[in-house]
């Protein structure tokens, strides 16, 4: 079973292919069954956004740290995908971002938050997928 991260945005965010010998993300629009996942999206087009693997799988921060080429491969995955999310916030106010797991996109999160894209890290000890979590991600400064 896998990881699926899903990206929602107003604007027509630009494609990232896979390519299996150098890719740590990737971004393509849902197609086929998991289309259903767009009834939990406030925003008009949906994405899947791929990891190094392929699947979300390797944007999971929960992982071995002792395997030091592991780490470094979710690392630069996860610094991949916070750059496309920041990126893409250069276009609008918010980002949707949901992460549940294969055979799951139908069901409802169990949880909607805002967040400022200030308050994510790309550290294996901080950044972890929340499954069955619907963020907003925002730009502005979190407040004190």
């Amino acid at each position: 079973m896998c990881y699926c991260v899903y990206i929602g945005a107003d604007a027509a965010l630009p494609l990232v292919g896979f390519d299996k010998t150098n890719s740590a993300f990737s971004l393509e629009p849902v197609a086929g069954w998991e289309t259903t996942v767009a009834q939990h999206f406030s925003k008009q087009n949906i994405y899947y956004a791929g990891s190094w693997q392929g699947c979300s799988c390797g944007f999971a921060g929960g992982i071995d740290l002792e395997d030091v080429a592991l780490v470094a491969k979710n690392l630069r995955s996860v610094r991949a995908l916070l750059a496309y999310l920041d990126s893409a916030l250069q276009l609008e106010d918010t980002i949707e971002f949901y992460t549940c797991w294969t055979g799951n996109q139908w069901q409802e999160p169990e949880q909607r938050r805002v967040e400022s894209m200030y308050t994510v890290r790309a550290e294996p000890a901080y950044f972890e997928l929340e499954e069955d979590v619907l963020i907003t991600f925002t730009r502005k400064q979190p407040s004190l």
